[in-house]
C-alpha cells in the first residue's frame, strides 16, 4: 500500500471507531489561548483534525482498568505547539482512583502529542478529555 492509501484507511477507520465508540474518548470544551488579538477567532478547520490526531494518539495509550469500575473521568490539560502539555489534572473525578489514573497515565504516555499544524497559529490550546469504561 503507497502512503495515500494508508492515509485513507487509517482517516476511514477513524471515522467508524468514533461513530461505533462515540463515549470512549471525547473531547470538550476546547479553548484557544492566543497572543492578544481580539478579532482573530481560532478557525475550527484546523483545530478539528488536530484534535483528531491527540485523541488518537492518547487512545494509544488508554487502557482502561479491568476490574468491574464503570465510570466517566474527565482530564483537562494544555497543549502548547511543540507538542508539550502543561496543567493536567483530573477535571471531574470517576470515584474510582484507579481509573482516574489510568486516563491521567493515558495523557502522560501519549506526551509529546502531535505538534500543531502550520495554519494553527494558537500558543496554546486547553482542553477537556473525557474517558469512560
Amino acid at each position: 500500500m503507497n502512503q495515500r492509501t494508508t492515509a485513507i484507511f487509517r482517516a476511514v477507520y477513524i471515522v467508524l471507531f468514533f461513530l461505533t465508540y462515540p463515549c470512549l474518548l471525547s473531547a470538550e470544551n476546547i479553548k484557544a489561548s492566543k497572543e492578544p488579538v481580539a478579532s482573530r477567532k481560532t478557525d475550527s478547520n484546523v483545530v478539528s483534525p488536530y484534535m483528531v490526531a491527540v485523541r488518537m494518539k492518547i487512545l494509544d495509550h488508554w487502557h482502561a482498568p479491568m476490574e468491574g469500575e464503570k465510570g466517566k473521568v474527565k482530564v483537562s490539560f494544555t497543549v502548547y505547539p511543540n507538542g508539550s502539555i502543561a496543567k493536567l489534572k483530573v477535571q471531574t473525578s470517576s470515584g474510582y482512583p484507579k481509573l482516574d489514573k489510568f486516563a491521567i497515565e493515558a495523557v502522560e504516555k501519549a506526551v509529546p502529542l502531535p505538534p500543531f499544524p502550520d495554519g494553527l497559529k494558537e500558543t496554546s490550546l486547553s482542553t477537556t478529555f473525557a474517558f469512560s469504561n
